[in-house]
This record gives C-alpha cells, sequence and structure tokens, in this order.
C-alpha cells in the first residue's frame, strides 16, 4: 500500500457518501471490523438484492463472508480479488478495496462526486514561445 493509494480510497469513500469516517491511519494496524463494514456497505451498494450475512464473530463466520463477497464481486463486477489479503484487514486490503470503489466511483453520478486531488502542474499561463501565427 502506498499512501496515494490509502488516500484515494479515502477520498472515494467520502464521495461515495460512507457513513464513517475512514483516516489514513485505520490501516496501519489490523482492523477486521472496518474492513468488513467497508466491503459490506460496497456489496450492498453494488448490488442491494445480495444475501451475504454481516456476522462476523467468529472466525469460520468470517471465513464465509469473504468467501461470498470474493464470489459476489468475480461474478457480478468481474473484479478479482485476494482474499487473504483482504483477510489481513491492513495496509495490504486498501489496494483489493480500491479495485472495487473505483469502479462504483466512475459510475456515480459526476454532480455527486468532487474529482480526485491530482497533483499541481506548471503554471499554465506562460506565453508560448512559438505562436500560432506570426504576422509581418
Amino acid at each position: 500500500m502506498s499512501y496515494r493509494e490509502c488516500r484515494s480510497l479515502c477520498e472515494m469513500l467520502r464521495a461515495l457518501n460512507y457513513n464513517r469516517i475512514v483516516s489514513l491511519e485505520n490501516f496501519v494496524k489490523p482492523n477486521f471490523e472496518l474492513v468488513a463494514d467497508i466491503l459490506y456497505w460496497l456489496a450492498q451498494k453494488y448490488d442491494p438484492n445480495n444475501d451475504i450475512s454481516d456476522d462476523i464473530n467468529e472466525e469460520k463466520d468470517r471465513v464465509e463472508f469473504m468467501r461470498s463477497l470474493v464470489s459476489l464481486f468475480s461474478v457480478k463486477a468481474r473484479v478479482k480479488l485476494n482474499p487473504k489479503k483482504l483477510y489481513q484487514a491492513d495496509s495490504d486490503a486498501v489496494s483489493e478495496i480500491l479495485k472495487i470503489t473505483s469502479v462504483l466511483y466512475k459510475v456515480a453520478p459526476k454532480t455527486l462526486r468532487p474529482p480526485l486531488l491530482k497533483p499541481r502542474t506548471k503554471n499554465r499561463l506562460l506565453p508560448s514561445l512559438f505562436p500560432e501565427k506570426l504576422q509581418i
């Protein structure tokens, strides 16, 4: 995970009106509850009629949750996810979550989402060295 990926994920979740505040520090240590909540929310946003259980109290429930989410996104969205990285729920999970979030972000109406931060470019107001038409 890079700083850029984590920042992009936080901005995309904010633009898609995710109900919790996600910061960059949330992915430094493993946080399975947050990753599961984000994935469940993304699954509900992508397909409201899915039948994925959000019960993650025991290990077998967490494994079944991940399997069902990975199969849902591979079949419906044609996005290949790595369940091991998602189950780790740390900075490696950011790149996997970003795959799904970017699909939803691209189809969101442009009026509802702000543009992602882009790096600054050179000043575009500099005069051109070669004008298009020279008048003699």
